[in-house]
């Protein structure tokens, strides 16, 4: 059913269009993003930190910083209400912030990379969750306000499709998304995934307003 491309979308790490950092200090592959008449409805992007240093502003933005690789990342967040200490040790632990927050981030030891998944604050909200094989993967129940279903590999995965008896080698970096949500609803109706092996990052998008 993976392979069924009016149902998912599959991209790789080399399809990612790479894009400069905001503050410019920096790059980052773009994986997903929606934009409309009021701009950025949301972004999800993949990137390296090399160095310590302040994040970029993305005012008006929630910000969810998944850990991907590496030893480890620490930042402050500095913003109306004080300022607030994060330290992500741990491979797909996450911290979520106001993108509008004074950011600056400091490196435990050497380089990290990071899965970014931004929302616009004033209506849409993100769902983001860690799994790790071996554990149940479902696409379903899909919400009629989703703007977006999908999984990102965050190592080499093996998914097995019960319903085709077939199982998936997914190479690391893979994003994985539903291309017709409504479509998707039907074919996907509580049929189950199997994670056989790897980790994953599941992410559904939802107005919230």
């Amino acid at each position: 059913m993976l392979n069924d491309t009016s149902i998912f979308a599959m991209l790789q790490q080399a399809d990612f269009p790479i894009v400069p950092w905001k503050n410019g200090l920096g790059q980052t592959r773009d994986i997903a993003s929606l934009s409309d008449e009021q701009g950025l409805r949301y972004r999800i992007s993949q990137a390296s930190v090399v160095e310590n240093g302040l994040f970029s502003d993305f005012r008006g933005l929630h910000r969810t910083l998944v850990l991907l690789s590496g030893h480890g990342l620490a930042m402050t967040h500095q913003n109306e209400q004080g300022m607030q200490h994060v330290q992500l040790t741990k491979i797909l632990e996450m911290a979520h912030f106001s993108g509008g927050d004074q950011t600056f981030a400091s490196l435990t030891e050497g380089p990290i990379e990071d899965v970014n998944i931004m929302t616009r604050e004033a209506d849409t909200q993100a769902e983001v969750i860690a799994l790790h094989s071996p554990t149940k993967l479902m696409f379903d129940p899909i919400q009629s306000n989703t703007l977006l279903h999908a999984i990102y590999c965050a190592e080499a995965c093996e998914l097995y499709d019960a319903h085709t008896d077939h199982l998936h080698a997914i190479p690391a970096h893979c994003f994985i998304s539903l291309v017709d949500i409504e479509k998707a609803s039907k074919a996907l109706n509580k049929k189950r995934f199997n994670l056989l092996k790897g980790q994953v990052i599941q992410i559904h998008i939802i107005k919230s307003s």
